[in-house]
């Protein structure tokens, strides 16, 4: 056999490695199991039930409003899903809104309480189809802080937008936060009047 045919049987063998090499890589690559199934959370419904308020708590007032809104979002919508949660799941969902409280919210606002507002809320909700479709805290900038004799406290205003049968709304409210043993907790709420309403503002409650 000459030199010319070795090197075309060479070339020919090592083109045929690369082709098989290639294919299983491929197979590798479509076959290999995605986040959740190595335990990362994907969707938002798992990112909000696994999240590790202990370890990873939000660094200011408007980052605790912000995930306070993603809760909200989930819970007030969920039952308009296709996957609504279980009673377990809903119950571990608030549970997990509720480390974002101050000790005096929560004491006004028992677990058992609010759990149940929460469950006529969305169930009203579902037969109008109202759903928070955006929840935008202003951002840390436009932060207010004070210090008063109950220690450090802060206002984030934010601006709910709202979707149903009819069309859309918004409202804007203000938060109280105060800071507990270095983080910032949930203090009360109220609606923000609008020039046009004249509403007087009052504390709402969840």
């Amino acid at each position: 056999m000459d030199k010319r045919k070795k090197g075309t049987i060479r070339t020919a063998s090592s083109m045929m490695l690369f082709v098989v090499a290639m294919l299983a890589l491929y197979f590798v690559v479509i076959n290999r199991p995605n986040n959740e199934d190595d335990g990362i959370p994907t969707t938002e419904r798992d990112k909000l039930l696994t999240w590790d308020l202990d370890n990873n708590y939000p660094v200011n007032p408007s980052e605790v409003v912000k995930l306070y809104g993603r809760y909200s979002m989930y819970l007030y919508n969920e039952k308009l899903s296709d996957e609504p949660l279980s009673d377990e799941e809903f119950s571990a969902m608030v549970d997990q809104m509720r480390k974002l409280f101050a000790t005096e919210f929560a004491d006004n606002n028992p677990r058992e309480n609010q759990i149940e507002n929460l469950n006529k809320e969305t169930d009203e909700n579902k037969k109008t189809s109202l759903r928070i479709s955006k929840f935008t805290p202003k951002p840390e900038s436009q932060t207010q802080y004070v210090t008063t004799d109950s220690g450090e406290e802060a206002s984030v205003d934010a601006s709910l937008f709202f979707t149903n049968k009819n069309g859309h709304d918004t409202a804007d409210q203000q938060f109280l936060l105060r800071k507990e043993e270095e983080q910032w907790k949930i203090l009360g709420f109220q609606p923000i009047a609008s020039a046009e309403d004249g509403s007087e503002e009052g504390e709402a409650t969840e």
